[in-house]
């Protein structure tokens, strides 16, 4: 063996969990930049709505009304079918 192959399998050895962890990540960035296209049901359903208004109404500047069609304050005071709780209100307000 070379002295310079040596020297690539000490490193390798050395780094093999970094390495490991840049070849992960490596991976997600692709699939991730694969599925760049992809539309879920969700983001149809409930984001492409709210994003179009904000568009229309002058991007970040339209943030200063309200951009969606629910009151803030029943998210935490309104019973969910989900849980059972009488109150969502958390419990240090």
């Amino acid at each position: 063996m070379f002295k310079i192959e040596r020297k690539i399998v000490e490193f390798v050895e050395r780094n093999v969990n970094i390495l490991f962890m840049l070849a992960i990540t490596g991976l997600a960035i692709v699939v991730r930049y694969a599925g760049r296209d992809f539309v879920s049901g969700d983001m149809t359903w409930f984001f492409l709505g709210w994003f179009q208004k904000i568009a229309d109404n002058g991007g970040i500047h339209s943030l200063k009304n309200q951009v969606g069609d629910y009151n803030i304050c029943l998210l935490y005071t309104s019973p969910s079918p989900r849980d059972g709780l009488l109150s969502r209100m958390p419990s240090s307000a």
